[in-house]
């Protein structure tokens, strides 16, 4: 079976370039640095006719992820109706980094309300809104018998209440996690394209109100705002400390960094990209992002199969990549096209090809593991020495892994939406 991998590999010679003609801002907040690398990464990866679905779905930052990859930090902090979001940002394993590490999400999730169980649903939430299929004529409605008037009508004739019945998108199903859950997919009706541009024009919502959590996790929020909390939580998920419930995920673990007191939840937020941003890139993100995109291209590049592939049992993993979906991560990329007779998934295709790569019960494993192997390891002293060397490696590679991996999952996501 053909690994996923290819259409990154074959952008990555091209990306330098693409970066470096690239006139876009440098982000202020240096905080925000880690974010914004991942979505300008990613932006170098992505399909163009995923490229032209975000510039669709985010016209004020002309389809730009780097732009909106803090969007979802900022809404929590200064919006009502996001207040309750953080939550999705992290979940906590109930381990003892560095003597244990495991990731169970049953266990670790048992509500459902986390990053892990987020990115699922606002992956398939974003993936239904914006879906294009062809919409088949309806059938001839059946010639239905005159019924007599109810109270004309015999004791023993059938009745069927149907404000009884249950409607269908209430059924409730048996997830992976052998959770009791309600779906928000497939969508209740298929729309042709022209329809579709007309959804995606939505309401302006009361910013003062919070979505009712009656609602699924998927349907709480506007086609755009979800797809901004997905590209921001899948970046969560691949920092190690959103994955680690001893000391608040690392907030309340007070180290030393370059003298200066901080918690190690931000010594890897922020600080130790920033130090390396400045010492070895000239204070450039682009910089940074282009060396991190030739480690991509070199060092890494065997890796980058597994890290798109989904190996867990997830609905409709294990069945063989539609050949649609192998057409698509094997065709060439020039400049900033696909060259002629590549072909884009069918519109049957992408939720065999979302169990590819969307897979965040995994990518929460691997960076719990890290937790154990690493981030909790040695944290006398000052960290800005030993500590810093022996992890910033590990840190590049987390925001790399989580750029090739959102490009995947949005090329997946974003496959039904019309030009």
């Amino acid at each position: 079976m053909r690994q996923p991998a290819a259409p990154f590999l074959s952008a990555l010679a091209l990306a330098t370039a693409l970066l470096l003609a690239a006139a876009v801002t440098e982000v202020a907040a240096w905080s925000y640095t880690g974010h914004s690398l991942t979505g300008r990464i990613a932006n170098q990866l992505v399909r163009p006719s995923t490229r032209r679905a975000l510039q669709q779905l985010l016209p004020e930052v002309d389809g730009d992820l780097a732009r909106v990859s803090n969007w979802a930090d900022d809404a929590k902090r200064t919006t009502w109706r996001f207040s309750d979001t953080a939550p999705l940002h992290y979940s906590d394993p109930h381990d003892n980094p560095p003597d244990s590490c495991s990731y169970i999400l049953e266990r670790d999730c048992p509500d459902g309300y986390c990053v892990t169980v987020a990115i699922q649903e606002f992956s398939w939430a974003v993936r239904n809104a914006t879906l294009a299929k062809p919409m088949l004529p309806p059938p001839a409605a059946p010639e239905l018998p005159e019924f007599p008037p109810l109270d004309k009508r015999l004791v023993d004739d059938e009745y069927v209440d149907i404000d009884k019945l249950v409607p269908l998108h209430m059924m409730e199903w048996v997830d992976a996690q052998r959770r009791r859950r309600r779906p928000n997919r497939p969508p209740r009706r298929q729309l042709k394209p022209n329809q579709l541009k007309a959804t995606l024009i939505e309401p302006v919502p009361n910013l003062d109100e919070r979505p009712s959590k009656d609602l699924p996790l998927g349907q709480r929020y506007t086609v755009v705002e979800t797809l901004k909390l997905l590209v921001h939580l899948v970046q969560d998920i691949h920092q190690p400390l959103h994955l680690a419930g001893r000391d608040r995920g690392g907030n309340s673990k007070i180290v030393t960094f370059g003298e200066h007191k901080s918690s190690l939840h931000i010594v890897w937020d922020k600080m130790m990209i920033e130090k390396h941003m400045h010492e070895k890139h000239a204070g450039s993100e682009i910089a940074l992002a282009e060396d991190l995109i030739e480690y991509l291209a070199t060092e890494w590049r065997a890796d980058v199969s597994s890290w798109v592939h989904c190996p867990l049992a997830m609905p409709g993993a294990g069945k063989e990549v539609p050949r649609a979906f192998a057409a698509q991560v094997d065709s060439p990329r020039i400049d900033s096209a696909y060259v002629a007779g590549s072909k884009a998934p069918d519109a049957a295709d992408p939720p065999a090809a979302m169990s590819v790569v969307l897979c965040p019960e995994h990518w929460a494993k691997q960076s719990d593991q890290l937790n154990c192997a690493t981030v909790w390891q040695n944290l006398e002293g000052d960290l800005s020495g030993e500590y810093h060397e022996t992890n910033l490696p590990v840190a590049r590679k987390a925001i790399a892994m989580a750029a090739v991996r959102l490009a995947a999952l949005l090329d997946v996501v974003l496959a039904g939406t019309p030009a």
